[in-house]
């Protein structure tokens, strides 16, 4: 073989493999993209639930411990119960709505496709379905009250009843 034959087969078999790199290389970046966005998401849903969490405790401060609501008024700001409520109702039907579209995210379907995390997905639908079910009970039980009302008057037991209704 002569030497340039030799030159061009070298030249072609670096160039090849350049591009075999290139390839990995765009595939693995895009890869990672995905893993990013997947993690991106995952926290924002995070930061979301613990929103959520903290209006629940607000809810309960402001309709269950009226009394001490005056005494704290002073120090920190609370809004009145409906209007926690009202956030609350807002933030949990934003949260359900981003958590959906999380589930459905292409990138997650494809870490699915390699049954890598197939029963960590299902147990997580049936959890947040369960989970979203009592949430729901419980917005349905504070909007058949008038709350407001029923504080000013100083009657918790009828809250108190409808909370544990049915648990």
């Amino acid at each position: 073989m002569k030497i340039r034959s030799k030159i061009i087969i070298l030249t072609i078999s670096s160039i090849t493999a350049l591009v075999i790199i290139l390839l990995l290389s765009y595939w693995s970046t895009n890869r990672s993209a995905d893993y990013n966005q997947i993690i991106e998401e995952g926290n924002n849903l995070t930061t979301e639930a613990n929103n959520v969490y903290g209006l629940i405790k607000d809810l309960v401060f402001a309709g269950f411990a009226p009394e001490m609501y005056r005494f704290v008024k002073g120090y920190v700001y609370m809004p009145n119960f409906n209007t926690i409520y009202n956030n609350w109702v807002r933030d949990v039907e934003q949260f359900q709505y981003n958590f959906y579209r999380f589930m459905e995210l292409d990138e997650l379907k494809r870490l699915l496709e390699n049954n890598e995390l197939e029963d960590e997905y299902n147990i997580i639908l049936t959890l947040s379905a369960n989970a979203f079910l009592k949430i729901d009970s419980l917005k349905e039980k504070f909007s058949k009250i008038d709350v407001s009302e029923l504080l000013k008057l100083g009657d918790y037991s009828y809250i108190e009843f409808m909370i544990y209704e049915n648990n």
